[in-house]
């Protein structure tokens, strides 16, 4: 499923990262992580991967769709392992799929339960003709017999069903939320209970699922949180482009629409009479809803938007504007999508920053105020440059207990499409023998996007030591190195020289004992 509700079409992207801070900085890449803070992975076909979450072990599931020598789409879950190698102990040399004999399916969400199992779903056949699908898996990616029709449950409400998010709650009975299409051709949203072993929960609404209109075409739901006190919270946007709101939906635990929050249960924000998308919900430290999303202020900006809430659902007006506040990364068109609070209170949102040249996936931090979290990444932002970024597919993210930021994402290269792993170091817990945090280093390159020739640029510390150097494509293949001897500021570097040079991303790694870092490089 496109989860994307903004129409944009595959944009070509050159991208640079002018430089490289400290190994403990939050917001930088993880150089120990995959090929130096991200890993690509090609399974043969055209992959796309749109969920994550980590297990209790550290090992990473990354879920979305795969076609393999056909145009057929099946459900696709790769695992890796805590420093970014796929781990071939799970299913096929490391990946699963599954067929359920549509040309569209897609996995939309997968989540590791408190026991250790794995709960993921989507759905199967193409839209207005969808059929919902859960499963629960092992912890090593197996069937659990012990749930529905030997591990996977297939469910339509209506003429169409398309799940596209899940949470369980204390009692381990599942929830979840997507799209129906049932009393006419509108999109709607349906939110279902089941029973832990995968049966329709009847409490629920008194038939176990409820739909609701928000009386325009399309309606698409994109988070899922049960509160505390048991209600549950739906968030996403009703319209399609060029006009949608921030929407929302709380229901009671029994399923029936909570009359103490808006309008019986459900409202809308317009933030600028344009389209705007609510993607994620997390509840502050003081019980207040903050919401992050992406609004359009004009024909042609898109922006991180974010909005904060009572209980009740009337907005905040000691937030933002009235309640809202809007963040223009410098592009013409940046999307704030999926959000997560951190234990201490700050919040990230991962995105995309697309400036036509030079375009990222993102992650921002901020505080519970609304304001940018300086102390993360640039100025507050966590960004990984990408040649080609697959537009119609959006990234999402997960944390590692140890508050590392792992983004699972897509990655066009030529007419294939591939997953894209990245991690970012955060500042939940600190190494203590990083000895790099106690001086300031810094690596700048020189043009970039480039031809041919780099000039890289040492700050600080790193002027004084030897760096060894190393320049890698998108796939980990080793291409050359260097190494810039001690005490010189700069080194020029015919890094294509004698050598096959295609267009795409290509990376410089460098390390000078316990220093290291990676540095992005668009060529054209």
């Amino acid at each position: 499923m496109n989860l994307k509700v903004l129409s944009v079409g595959c944009i070509l992207m050159l991208g640079c990262l002018l430089c490289s801070g400290l190994l403990a900085q939050a917001g930088q890449l993880d150089p120990a992580f995959g090929l130096g803070g991200w890993q690509h992975t090609d399974l043969g076909g055209k992959e796309q991967g749109g969920t994550a979450d980590i297990q209790a072990d550290g090992k990473i599931l990354a879920g979305g769709r795969i076609a393999l020598q056909t145009a057929a789409y099946d459900f696709l879950l790769v695992r890796y392992l805590e420093n970014g190698q796929i781990d071939s102990s799970f299913g096929n040399g490391g990946f699963r799929f599954w067929d359920f004999g549509s040309q569209q399916e897609n996995l939309e969400f997968v989540r590791v339960l408190a026991d250790g199992k794995i709960l993921a779903g989507g759905f199967s056949g193409p839209n207005p003709n969808t059929t919902g699908i859960l499963m629960r898996l092992l912890p090593d990616g197996k069937e659990d017999s012990s749930f529905a029709d030997h591990g996977i449950l297939q469910f339509r409400y209506g003429r169409s069903t398309g799940p596209i998010v899940a949470a369980v709650d204390e009692l381990g009975r599942i929830c979840v939320s997507g799209v129906c299409v049932v009393d006419s051709f509108d999109i709607d949203w349906f939110v279902s209970r089941f029973t832990p072993d995968g049966t329709p929960d009847s409490t629920f609404n008194g038939t176990g699922w409820m739909y609701h209109n928000f009386l325009t075409r399309e309606d698409i739901p994109f988070d899922i949180l049960i509160e505390p006190t048991g209600h549950i919270l739906v968030t996403g946007c009703a319209g399609v482009y060029p006009k949608a709101n921030f929407a929302f939906l709380r229901l009671r635990p029994d399923g029936t629409r909570d009359p103490d929050f808006g309008s019986n249960g459900s409202f809308e924000t317009d933030f600028a009479g344009n389209q705007d998308v609510a993607y994620g919900t997390a509840i502050t430290a003081d019980g207040k809803y903050f919401v992050s999303g992406t609004v359009r202020d004009s024909i042609t900006n898109y922006d991180f938007g974010l909005a904060r809430y009572d209980r009740n659902g009337e907005l905040d007006a000691s937030f933002g504007n009235g309640g809202m506040l809007t963040y223009d990364l410098g592009g013409p068109v940046d999307y704030g999508l999926y959000l997560i609070r951190q234990p201490d209170d700050k919040y990230l949102v991962c995105g995309e920053n697309n400036e036509l040249t030079h375009n990222r996936f993102v992650v921002m931090r901020y505080l519970v105020s609304g304001a940018v979290d300086t102390t993360f990444g640039n100025r507050g932002m966590a960004s990984f440059d990408a040649v080609n970024i697959l537009t119609d597919q959006t990234p999402h993210f997960t944390i590692q207990k140890d508050g590392k930021v792992v983004m699972v994402a897509n990655y066009k290269d030529g007419q294939n499409t591939n997953l894209l792993l990245i991690r970012w170091l955060n500042d939940l817990i600190v190494d203590h023998e990083d000895v790099s945090r106690n001086g300031t280093l810094g690596v700048r390159v020189w043009p970039n996007p480039t031809a041919n020739q780099l000039v890289l640029m040492f700050e600080g510390d790193l002027v004084d030591r030897e760096i060894q150097l190393e320049c890698r494509d998108i796939s980990g293949r080793f291409l050359c190195q260097r190494v810039k001897p001690a005490g010189q500021s700069s080194l020029e570097w015919d890094v294509f020289s004698g050598k096959g040079r295609t267009a795409g991303l290509y990376f410089i790694r460098w390390i000078s004992g316990a220093y290291r870092g990676v540095i992005p490089i668009g060529v054209h």
